[in-house]
């Protein structure tokens, strides 16, 4: 997998067109977060397809959205590129975007095999407490995962 995503990521620095588009929609899909500075050289590319695979690339991974600017998405990897990637995916349950806070919560069930109440559409300071339950069962439990897949309950996707 590491030989890979390494493929794919020199794909992303030096291919053009459709290889390139399709190497970030791969690394998209497995969130790659050392991905992350080779997907940044390509934002704002001239090719408009690389350029939104780039930015729906980044969203995946991080859990945030900062559009297609490259110097929002530099100052956040800045500040969090030291932080595992659980960390990001809780802090996308707090986002202001639905979709990002389902798509956090979708993950953190799989890799969890929790939810602790969280759906993504509660009223704001229900979905903090349930993300900061989740949290601190992650904190005392890293690693551990239940047997059994928890029940969904992210709730429906949005628009779904």
């Amino acid at each position: 997998m590491r030989a890979l995503a390494t493929r794919l990521r020199d794909d992303v620095a030096n291919a053009q067109g459709e290889r390139a588009v399709a190497s970030v929609t791969a690394l998209a899909e497995l969130r790659d977060p050392a991905a992350f500075p080779t997907l940044l050289g390509r934002l704002g590319d001239q090719d408009g397809a690389l350029t939104k695979a780039v930015h729906i690339a980044l969203v995946e991974i991080a859990k945030q959205d900062f559009g297609t600017s490259v110097r929002r998405w530099r100052t956040w990897w800045n500040q969090h590129q030291d932080e595992e990637r659980i960390d990001w995916l809780f802090a996308g349950l707090s986002h202001k975007t639905p979709e990002i806070r389902y798509s956090a919560a979708d993950e953190l069930r799989v890799l969890t095999g929790e939810y602790f109440g969280y759906h993504f559409d509660l009223p704001k300071r229900e979905r903090e407490e349930a993300r900061a339950r989740w949290e601190s069962w992650w904190l005392d439990n890293r690693g551990k995962r239940r047997t059994t897949p928890a029940p969904t309950a992210a709730g429906d996707p949005p628009g779904g």
